[in-house]
């Protein structure tokens, strides 16, 4: 069981998928908790809680007897918090075709309390990619609110592409987010050759009987 600090959230968590389980002395097993910084004032450094693990030995036919170990272990003591403003998550397909058009959708949300003046500049594409859409747009994001941008890719190579990257300002708090934008938004895209149909050979005509 994830043990979280009170600034923390936990949004998703997979230690219940180990209760019962019975490892061997060479297995292992992992645990995962997605968990997130509540808004508000947080302080540059965080400790994010512990683990707490309940265990016994496994003793053949008297293991249930056996008396339960509970071990609590530090889950990184001091973590760097670092405030991230906003947010990009890119909607794509997994992956694309040669000359056939994708939609794809970023959307851009305002963690803030306040009115967000953003300006996002796209950089040139990757040469094997046709880009469609505005390269330079000014927009506003309410506080928790979510702002989607659409374009259009057309793949002209198979193979590896790189995706449009992103160049983003917050005027409001005089800030350049292009790092960070990097940082969440994928930069490759693979495709695959255009969609072929091989028509089956017709059947052949049965051989008619001489008469």
């Amino acid at each position: 069981t994830f043990v979280l600090n009170d600034q923390v959230e936990k949004l998703e968590e997979t230690g219940d998928a180990l209760t019962g389980v019975t490892l061997s002395p060479w297995e292992a097993a992992n645990l995962m908790c997605v968990a997130r910084t509540r808004p508000m004032t947080l302080p540059s450094t965080l400790s994010l809680g512990f683990l707490v693990v309940r265990w016994r030995r496994a003793g053949g036919n008297h293991g249930d007897s056996l008396p339960l170990v509970v071990t609590e272990c530090d889950m990184c003591p001091q973590h760097n918090i670092d405030p991230v403003p906003i947010s990009i998550r890119a909607d794509l397909p997994p992956f694309g075709h040669v000359q056939q058009p994708m939609h794809v959708m970023y959307h851009v949300t305002n963690h803030t309390h306040q009115l967000q003046e953003m300006q996002l500049v796209v950089d040139s594409p990757d040469d094997h990619i046709i880009f469609s859409g505005n390269k330079l747009i000014h927009f506003r994001i309410l506080p928790g609110h979510t702002r989607t941008v659409n374009y259009t890719l057309i793949p002209i190579a198979v193979g590896f592409c790189k995706l449009p990257s992103f160049n983003m300002y917050l005027n409001r708090m005089n800030k350049d987010m292009t790092k960070l934008v990097k940082q969440l938004t994928p930069r490759e895209l693979f495709v695959k050759p255009a969609h072929t149909f091989v028509q089956p050979p017709a059947p052949a005509a049965a051989a008619v009987p001489a008469i």
